[in-house]
């Protein structure tokens, strides 16, 4: 199971991420509250789609305890972290990254197979939520910091049937370490010298 600390530098964004509160802490609720309202006909309606059984709600729970926040202010960023020789790349309009971090387990409603206990379900938003703009690089090194450079991500493009789109979040799904995605490049191949690759990078940073 991933192991989350307190403060984590990216060296992709040049400054800290910090951690906050889990996700049953944000609710500002009591638990018996909590498990009163997800079981109601009606009060459920502001937390699931449906009311829950008691094991659905203990389950709801724990899953939402089992939330870790993190939040990078792009806003004030020291130039290079002590000790680091290499300048931090600069971003562009995104000044804000929330990002909600979760371990999942058969059982918590959203992990259907053993297979992938141990994933993270990455949920980010930009600059809470009222940007829709992204570059690839970020959500790498959001990967990467707050999980791991040596483990796969994907994105999930789902059946119409299955299609949530309600806000301005954006999820990763990091799957367990011994689980390699079997399509796609086999070798690392990355140069930021091309042309075409500085006039990208230059036209982000003069936005």
């Amino acid at each position: 199971m991933a192991k989350f600390r307190d403060e984590v530098w990216s060296e992709h964004f040049g400054t800290y991420w910090i951690k906050g509160e889990n996700g049953f802490e944000q609710m500002n609720i009591s638990e018996d509250d909590l498990m009163a309202a997800l079981m109601d006909d009606v009060a459920s309606d502001k937390y699931v789609t449906r009311p829950c059984s008691e094991e659905e709600a203990r389950q709801f729970i724990e899953s939402k305890k089992r939330n870790v926040t993190w939040r990078i202010d792009l806003t004030h960023r020291p130039s290079r972290r002590p000790g680091q020789g290499r300048q931090p790349r600069q971003n562009h309009s995104i000044i804000y990254y929330k990002v909600v971090a979760q371990v999942l387990e058969v059982g918590d409603g959203v992990c259907l197979n053993e297979q992938f206990n141990g994933t993270v379900w990455l949920s980010i938003r930009a600059n809470n939520g009222m940007s829709v703009e992204r570059d690839w690089r970020d959500y790498q090194a959001i990967k990467n910091d707050l999980v791991s450079p040596d483990r796969q991500a994907i994105e999930i493009y789902p059946k119409e049937s299955k299609l949530v789109d309600t806000v301005n979040v954006f999820h990763l799904w990091v799957l367990p370490e011994d689980i390699e995605i079997p399509v796609g490049y086999q070798y690392r191949d990355v140069d930021y010298t091309r042309e075409d690759q500085r006039e990208c990078l230059n036209a982000k940073e003069e936005k």
